[in-house]
């Protein structure tokens, strides 16, 4: 009875052991739930690929860095052998090699450069880091696998080191060349002031240009002799060595078209406007401040030839101008209808009697050939 009695004891004492053990069990696999549980957590937020593998180098976890880059779903992930992944896309044996002795070896890998060409996604240069998770003795086997992308830095490099060249190979030139400079200085120096005096000279001869071709501008796009005189006095202070003290003044018989800032000053440069052979005005340029001497008392050589050039210009101007308009005024006086053609059939001008012949609008028979503006027997 009493050897029952112990037996029966010692069988509770053996439950109550089995219960214990049972209840660690569970928090242990509990504690190793919320330790997977955290770290994957921590694993979808790298902005790295990152994968757990198991001791059979199967995907156990993987974040979404790791699908989003390499174009992969967790479903053809998870579970699977990193080597058959992705159409054996991993299958590289350097890789297979490193993890392999991660296991055997322990060994850890730290910035391992890879190349590899991905049918889906090219070539890629990665850097692996890969090391066995230490864990509790009797747990699972766990490997963490990080990848870095470095292709776009590692082609960013390359372009940096052909750059690198290219500079080098620049800077040797320019060395050559400074020496060549170096070599020439004396005489560059010698020629300077002549060089600086030629750079004056065409500087001056461009604004010259400038007016000249400016006041054709105006002539092109202006109608009255009115509009032309006033704009070319306009543009005139800017060809002058002192553009901001420079006023301009244009007379034209009883009419006078000047600059905004225009005032009689002691330093003025004057040159007659001839049309018809007779003086009809002239144009004054003048400075409302005094300014050093040079060969025309203030004013240069080129300004003197330059105001005589506008004078000139403008009297042909205005000769072509009132000639127009006084054939026009005696085609206007004429009874019949009358029009001007050249040998090539173009209506060149026409009188008022004649647009009311041919019911057409001046602007609609000028510059077109006769015939295809009315009846051949007017051509």
């Amino acid at each position: 009875m009493k050897k029952k009695s112990k037996s029966i004891e010692k069988q509770k004492a053996n439950e109550q052991q089995l219960g214990a053990a049972n209840q660690q069990l569970k928090a242990s696999e509990e504690q190793t739930k919320n330790a997977l549980q955290y770290a994957e957590n921590i694993i979808t937020t790298l902005r790295e690929p990152f994968l757990v593998l198991d001791k059979k180098l199967k995907v156990v976890s993987a974040n979404q860095s790791f699908y989003k880059k390499f174009k992969i779903s967790a479903k053809n992930t998870i579970g699977r052998d990193i080597f058959e992944i992705g159409n054996e896309q991993w299958d590289i044996p350097t890789l297979r090699k490193l993890l392999k002795d991660i296991l055997t070896k322990k060994t850890i890998i730290t910035d391992y450069e890879v190349e590899h060409t991905f049918k889906n996604i090219g070539r890629k240069i990665m850097l692996l880091n890969a090391k066995q998770l230490i864990r509790k003795k009797g747990e699972e086997e766990l490997i963490l696998f990080a990848i870095e992308d470095i292709t776009m830095k590692k082609e960013a490099e390359e372009k940096l080191k052909a750059t690198n060249q290219q500079l080098m190979a620049i800077e040797q030139q320019l060395r050559a060349a400074n020496q060549q400079l170096d070599a020439n200085n004396q005489q560059l120096l010698a020629n300077e002031n002549v060089i600086k005096k030629q750079a004056h000279d065409l500087g001056e001869r461009v604004k010259e240009l400038n007016c000249l071709y400016g006041i054709s501008e105006i002539v092109s796009n202006k109608e009255t002799i009115e509009e032309i005189l006033q704009d070319t006095a306009n543009i005139i202070p800017s060809s002058w060595k002192f553009p901001k003290i420079t006023c301009a003044k244009i007379i034209l018989r009883n009419k006078e078209f000047q600059t905004s800032n225009y005032k009689d000053s002691n330093w003025q440069l004057t040159s007659k406007i001839i049309v018809d052979k007779e003086v009809a005005g002239k144009v004054v340029v003048g400075y409302l401040e005094e300014t050093p001497e040079f060969e025309f008392g203030h004013f240069l050589k080129k300004e003197k030839r330059l105001i005589q050039s506008i004078s000139e210009r403008l009297g042909r101007v205005i000769e072509r101008k009132e000639a127009v308009h006084k054939v026009n005024t005696f085609f206007n006086t004429i009874a019949g209808g009358m029009r001007l053609i050249d040998y090539d059939y173009n209506i060149r001008n026409v009188n008022n009697l004649f647009c009311k012949m041919v019911a057409l609008p001046e602007s609609e028979i000028i510059g077109k050939k006769c015939y295809d503006v009315f009846w051949s027997n007017l051509c």
